[in-house]
């Protein structure tokens, strides 16, 4: 058997996903590890057949074991109490919260093992290290399943990560703190580290080389990831294998040097295993840091190294101790990347010879033919990435293609003079500013290329989530043309197999596309704030979009939660967006997503005064995306997507209104199917509405989150809605909706859905009937 760890870790891997997907599943797999085992590896044959089936079954097993927690800690959530552990890692998260990992000693005054996610004033956190013993005390809860459709799984990341519980914590003491900590030296290298770049760099620049050099992202500007992720060029923030090969050429040299190629060897291998640790062990980091050192391994034992077998024993090691990794983006992508320039371009790059020589063409010069190679690993490893990109991100980038060309061989000049800064900075502090200018020339014109790269007609496609049978189709067709073309002779049936998953993916492709659409009305789980998308087919209406006033715009919900959303369905930039008046818990999500998206128009409240909130904030965000911002008052009409109508029924025309009662309502009807939309407006603006415009309406969109303000029994008794939608936040503090509401809602005869409750809730409107369906299922 060539190449044993190469089997191995394959095997190993589909029993991991095998096991995360249940006890059938893994039994399965062991099965078809003997049939496959059985059928091939010709001389080998007895020997996969004795490892590859129990390789399967430990694969399952240690999903298993991960997957285990203490009884006695998961006891305690939904309730107060305290957990005692050693703090793992410090820092905040993105909305300035403390952020600690606490590995737990003990929890609710009894022995405990897990590990526990601790959210904490800033201050309190602040005055914590890696390696101190504490005592924290608030609400234990478990880890969120998504709330929303394309939303953020807390589920999926706990368990990748091995933690048990969250906490929200009151408060926290320290207990202890040792004499040595490595991690807390760890810590302490990486902020002087980080501090060497915010000293040197302005912000933005500062941001993208601490992630890339020491792999800190916490100061990443949210609008610098989404330019990077649309031109396929965010990999580069990414500690991995070109960055190491960097580091590792220039400190083996230097080691060999100095102490010999054996001993030099094994020195680099320790440094890089002690850059792998400062920098947080990522998988792309430890996939090639095993590559790099596997390859010094060799000057020691005095063989060459093989590529494929270095990969395929870093993925094992990978799985080994992170078994759920393999269902995570990062590894699919960084070793989908390596396995396809290993074995795919060399494929496509003998095919090209091959096609040159049957044309009777000359063979390209050596500057032509390093293009052509650039071009070839470029093409090869966006392709063979594209179904991880569409299957978690939503989205392709063709343009990556181009711009990589580019951009990867220009990436030794930024992150070697990264790595000099650091040099300079740790031993003669202020010498870092004169290397300064070679990081920040190479990311002026990373964002030059992307600006210019996503111009291009079909720079940036969102997919939308594709269905199971895309992505394996797809995957298997490379992995097919791989394997046939690394044969001796390519036979028929090597061509046929290839054609027959190329026509099952297109198939696939072409029925997901143009499968018939429908008409629905989503009411996303924004927290405190109203969001609510109308669809058909991949057009989408955005009718407000939550926010919060104390997040700096850009990351807030438009960025978090809608943006996300409409790229899973597949929406490319809205038909039209509406802001029913300009508050927070409204607008910011709104322009966030327009900003990100686009949208062809803007709907705003012709009562709202133009000098009020957010006003200059929605009119830039407008402009930025070429909408026209258009004031709508009563007696107005819009048609939308599929001929759905919009009749606006308030405010009036002419008029400034202060606050909540400026919020435009208008009915929006589809078919036989109404929708009320009220915004935020009060009982006192629900009296002067004509009955005629709000009479018998199916579904309301209940006004101010399910204040006792709004909606009264009058209002209700004209309208009288079927189904009522209400956009509140879990536990907020105005006590939304109102019990009061809730129960002139249940005297009325509509049934309540509330997203605190429920999640993201959809309705479709079929064949004249409306279906729904809850994000959350149990309530």
């Amino acid at each position: 058997m060539k190449r044993p760890i190469v089997y191995i870790a394959a095997f190993f891997a589909a029993g991991a996903i095998a096991g995360r997907l249940g006890a059938d599943w893994a039994v399965g797999a062991a099965v078809a590890a003997f049939a496959l085992s059985s059928a091939f590896f010709g001389k080998w044959r007895i020997y996969a057949v004795l490892l590859l089936p129990v390789v399967t079954a430990l694969g399952a097993a240690t999903v298993t074991v991960s997957l285990r927690r203490d009884p006695a800690v998961m006891a305690l959530a939904g309730a107060d109490g305290e957990a005692t552990g050693i703090i793992v890692e410090s820092g905040e998260t993105e909305g300035g919260y403390g952020r600690l990992l606490m590995s737990l000693t003990d929890a609710g005054g009894s022995p405990a093992r897990g590990d526990v996610l601790v959210y904490i004033d800033p201050e309190i956190s602040r005055r914590l290290i890696p390696g101190d013993r504490v005592r924290a005390f608030g609400e234990l809860a478990m880890p969120d399943a998504p709330r929303n459709p394309g939303g953020y799984d807390e589920e999926r990341y706990f368990a990748v990560q091995g933690i048990s519980l969250k906490m929200y914590a009151d408060g926290a003491e320290r207990l202890a703190r040792p004499a040595f900590s490595a991690r807390a030296a760890l810590g302490a290298l990486r902020a002087r580290l980080a501090a060497i770049f915010d000293g040197s760099l302005p912000k933005l620049e500062s941001g993208i080389m601490k992630a890339m050099i020491i792999g800190d992202r916490t100061g990443l500007e949210p609008v610098t990831e989404d330019l990077f992720q649309k031109a396929g060029i965010y990999h580069i923030l990414a500690i991995s294998g070109l960055h190491v090969s960097i580091l590792a050429g220039a400190i083996t040299r230097f080691l060999k040097g100095a102490l010999g190629k054996r001993r030099g060897a094994v020195s680099a291998i320790a440094f890089l295993a002690f850059y792998c640790a400062l920098t947080g062990a990522g998988n792309a980091t430890v996939r090639a840091v095993v590559m790099a050192s596997a390859g010094l391994f060799g000057d020691v034992i005095g063989r060459r190294g093989d590529s494929l077998s270095n990969v395929s024993l870093a993925a094992l090691l990978i799985l080994i101790f992170r078994p759920l990794a393999v269902w995570t983006p990062g590894f699919q992508y960084s070793f989908g990347a390596v396995y396809a320039l290993i074995l795919v371009s060399p494929a496509v790059s003998r095919a090209l010879s091959a096609m040159t020589r049957r044309l009777g063409l000359p063979e390209p010069g050596r500057a032509l033919g390093f293009i052509r190679d650039d071009f070839v690993s470029s093409l090869t490893v966006t392709a063979a990435t594209a179904p991880v990109m569409a299957a978690h991100f939503w989205f392709v980038s063709p343009v990556g293609v181009i711009l990589n060309m580019i951009v990867i061989p220009t990436v030794p000049v930024a992150v070697g003079a990264g790595f000099l800064m650091c040099l300079f900075g740790m031993i003669l502090p202020g010498a870092e500013r004169l290397v300064a200018p070679a990081c920040q020339l190479p990311l002026w014109m990373y964002h030059a290329l992307c600006f210019v790269g996503l111009k291009l007609p079909g720079a940036y496609i969102v997919t939308g989530k594709p269905p199971p049978a895309a992505v394996v189709s797809f995957m298997a067709m490379i992995a097919v043309f791989a394997w046939a073309a690394g044969r001796k002779k390519i036979r028929r049936r090597h061509a046929s197999v290839t054609a027959a998953l190329a026509v099952c993916f297109a198939a696939v492709c072409v029925f997901w596309r143009t499968a018939p659409p429908e008409f629905s009305v989503t009411m996303l789980d924004v927290g405190q704030g109203d969001a609510t998308v109308v669809m058909y087919g991949r057009e989408a209406v955005l009718i407000d979009g939550g926010g919060d006033a104390r997040d700096i715009i850009g990351e807030s919900t438009g960025r978090r939660t809608v943006a996300p959303f409409l790229k899973y369905m597949g929406v490319s930039e809205l038909s039209a967006a509406f802001v029913s008046h300009p508050d927070a818990d409204h607008a910011v999500g709104v322009i966030e997503s327009v900003e990100m998206m686009g949208a062809r128009v803007v709907y705003v409240s012709s009562a709202a005064d133009a000098r009020g909130t957010y006003q200059d904030e929605i009119r830039r965000a407008a402009e930025s995306s070429g909408a026209a911002v258009v004031p709508l008052s009563a007696g107005d009409e819009v048609t939308l997507i599929a001929g759905a109508v919009a009749r606006v029924v308030w405010p009036p025309p002419g008029e400034t209104i202060p606050g909540n009662d400026a919020s435009l309502v208008f009915r929006l009807t589809y078919g036989q199917a109404d929708f009320l939309f009220t915004g935020d407006v009060s009982a006192s603006v629900e009296r002067k509405l004509p009955a005629a415009d709000i009479s018998e309406c199916e579904v309301l969109k209940v006004a101010h989150h399910g204040s006792k303000y709004s909606s009264s029994e009058d209002f209700l008794a004209v309208v009288s809605p079927d189904l009522a939608l209400i956009g509140a936040g879990r536990g907020n503090s105005f006590g939304h909706p109102a019990p009061e509401t809730l129960e002139r809602l249940e005297a009325a005869g509509a049934a309540v859905f509330v997203t605190a409750q429920r999640g993201a809730v959809t309705l479709t409107v079929r064949d004249g009937r409306i279906f729904v369906e809850n994000m959350i299922k149990k309530i």
